[in-house]
């Protein structure tokens, strides 16, 4: 140990403890923090999913939609050309 330390320099006893409560606690907040953090983000990329999910729908009903009304246009031809 340096002789040049004072008392005053060494920690006491209770307040290492006291330092130590404080550090837990402080861990304790941090964890909660990314925690909740964690939780946020999850949040977010589920609505991002849910949400290209629905556009995604949108698509393949518009698709088919489409679909739908060229055959519909094919269909009449079909019936033109054969009572020709």
């Amino acid at each position: 140990m340096d002789t040049s330390e004072t008392e005053k320099e060494i920690i006491h006893p209770t307040s290492q403890s006291k330092y130590i409560k404080q550090a837990k606690n402080a861990t304790s907040k941090a964890n909660a923090e990314k925690q909740a953090l964690n939780a946020i983000r999850e949040k977010i990329e589920l609505e991002r999913v849910k949400r290209i999910n629905r556009q995604k729908k949108k698509l393949v009903a518009k698709k088919g939609q489409e679909h739908l009304q060229n055959q519909a246009v094919v269909d009449h031809r079909k019936v033109q050309i054969e009572t020709m």
